[in-house]
Formats: structure tokens, C-alpha cells, sequence
């Protein structure tokens, strides 16, 4: 499993350097803040991410596979995130990107849309390490404001 997600995060942040990071969708709920940044990277769709907390700043970014652009379909799906936030909880074993950066704060993630159309929520659960879900988001998406997207509208 590590294997995997090691060569997962190598092969990830190698697709990811020729792709131009461009605000794909929008969710947030009050100190969070999520970005479809990259899609279809070696299967995986790619979501950043940056929390704002009094105990948690953090940012990373959040691996999904098999999840598409499709606006229809959208169902619940499995990967992985990870961080090289130096204050976070480190797991025994760093993911290796394709730079040689330590990403040391990484785990499992399952997210689920609320709705199989575009615009929708979702929630995610995300493990730590080798351990289950310790962490749950739930967010809405975003609309309109200063140069951003219209309701229904996808940026991009």
C-alpha cells in the first residue's frame, strides 16, 4: 500500500508540473477552502486545499481517482491527501514526490458527492497515516463575487 502511494504521489507531482493549475470548481465551508486544480493526472482528479484554524493551518493537496469531469456522475470516491506542513502530526513514513520533497502528513481519503450533478457538496473523511478517518469536512460550493463563476457556472 505505501509502494503505491508512494509511486501514486511520484508520478502525480510529475503529471502535475505540466498541467496549469486553474480554478476547475470551488467548495468552502467557513475556514476551508477547496480547488479542483488538475484533472485526469494518471486517473486521479486533483483538489488543493488550504485550512485556516486557530489550531490547524494547513494546506496540501487531495488525490482522488477516477473521478472525472463529468457533471452527471458523480458518485463517491477513494484516494489519498497529503501535506509537508512542518507543524502537522508526522506519520512514521514520508511520500516522496517526484522533487524528492518529504510530504510526512498524508492518509487515506473517501469523498462523496451529496448530488450526482453539477453544482453539489460533499463530504470527505480523511485517515491519518494508517488510520481510519479522524478527520470529516462537509462543504457547499461557490458562486459568484469579484471575477468568479455565475450559479451553475464551472470556472474554466
Amino acid at each position: 500500500m505505501i509502494k503505491q502511494i508512494a509511486l501514486a504521489a511520484l508520478s502525480t507531482a510529475v503529471a502535475l508540473a505540466s498541467v496549469p493549475a486553474t480554478a476547475d470548481e470551488v467548495w468552502q465551508d467557513g475556514n476551508l477552502m477547496v480547488t479542483w486544480v488538475a484533472e485526469d493526472v494518471d486517473g486521479y482528479a486533483v483538489f488543493s486545499f488550504l485550512r485556516t484554524d486557530p489550531k490547524i493551518d494547513r494546506s496540501g493537496n487531495i488525490f482522488l481517482y477516477g473521478l472525472r469531469g463529468d457533471m452527471t456522475d458523480r458518485a463517491t470516491f477513494g484516494g489519498y491527501w497529503a501535506t509537508n506542513d512542518p507543524d502537522a502530526v508526522r506519520c512514521p513514513m514520508p511520500i516522496i514526490d517526484a522533487e524528492g520533497n518529504e510530504m510526512w502528513t498524508w492518509g487515506e481519503v473517501e469523498l462523496t458527492f451529496a448530488n450526482p450533478a453539477f453544482p453539489s457538496g460533499w463530504s470527505a473523511a480523511l485517515g491519518l497515516c494508517f488510520r481510519e478517518a479522524v478527520e470529516f469536512w462537509t462543504v457547499q460550493p461557490v458562486f459568484g463575487g469579484t471575477g468568479g463563476a455565475g450559479v451553475g457556472t464551472r470556472l474554466n
